[in-house]
């Protein structure tokens, strides 16, 4: 099993917060990443660099830089039905 991780799951999104709900997520993760390859794409890792807070998006670089790159992480450009 693969698993995607969007930018709002990597971990520095999840620890920033203190409750209840965040620290679940939190422990969910790693015990995910102990078990399973997490992948993001190129757009996890333009996010991340995109951030504004300089700190923030050095933490966020770090955990998207440490996801495995999606196989044939393209660009769509439209579907036709």
């Amino acid at each position: 099993m693969r698993i995607y991780c969007d930018t709002s799951a990597l971990r520095d999104n999840i620890s920033r917060h203190n409750d209840e709900k965040s620290q679940k997520e939190l422990a969910a993760l790693n015990q995910l990443v102990e078990k399973y390859p997490m992948f993001g794409s190129h757009l996890v890792r333009y996010e991340a660099e995109k951030t504004k807070d300089e700190i923030r998006r050095g933490h966020l670089i770090i955990d998207a830089v440490a996801l495995q790159n999606v196989p044939n992480d393209e660009k769509l450009l439209g579907i036709n039905v």
